[in-house]
């Protein structure tokens, strides 16, 4: 299939750091992914701001750690349907919204990091997260949200996806996924 161009409506995006085999995770303190382990999530703050910068930002809020967009690369572009808007996250995001995924490629940030000043292990937890390298073989998807054992192993394993996932609260109803070539940013 051809690349998708993603650039409306996008509410949300995930940066997902990995190397050699590991992934950086993170549990939520507090907010409508409260106890649960993702990468790191965020939001652009305008108009003005690219989602590399905006990945930048948060993944320096969320872990302490400095990344650099040079090595951020646009995954997947999936669009979520919640069916029940009492819950936190419609409360918050509406109905209907898509979220971006980005895969930080952690092999390429050490090999440019020569001095070793900013290395990956460097990262701490903050008012809002608490970051842990996890084995891509031990990811921990029953404190996950529902969507992420579906779409994380084609992830991790370099696809471009595009994605659609319906949810009853915290209940994953259906889901569809499909493999791209690439995905666009304009």
């Amino acid at each position: 299939m051809s690349g998708i161009i993603a650039n409306k409506g996008i509410k949300l995006f995930q940066t997902i750091i990995a190397r050699n085999g590991w992934v950086l995770l993170g549990r939520w303190k507090s907010g409508a992914f409260k106890d649960r382990i993702s990468g790191c999530i965020g939001q652009t703050i305008d108009s003005n701001e690219t989602i590399q910068n905006a990945s930048v930002r948060i993944t320096k809020e969320l872990t302490g750690l400095q990344i650099n967009p040079d090595f951020l690369k646009i995954q997947a572009l999936l669009t979520f349907y919640e069916e029940d808007v009492k819950t936190p996250s419609a409360q918050v995001l509406g109905d209907e919204y898509k979220e971006l995924q980005l895969y930080y490629d952690g092999d390429k940030h050490e090999k440019a990091d020569v001095k070793k000043t900013n290395s990956l292990d460097l990262f701490k937890e903050t008012e809002l997260f608490i970051p842990k390298w996890y084995h891509i073989d031990k990811i921990p998807y029953d404190e996950m949200p529902e969507d992420d054992i579906h779409w994380y192993p084609l992830f991790l394993s370099g696809k471009c996806l595009t994605g659609e996932f319906r949810f009853q609260g915290t209940q994953l109803i259906n889901h569809k996924l499909h493999i791209e070539k690439e995905i666009k940013m304009l």
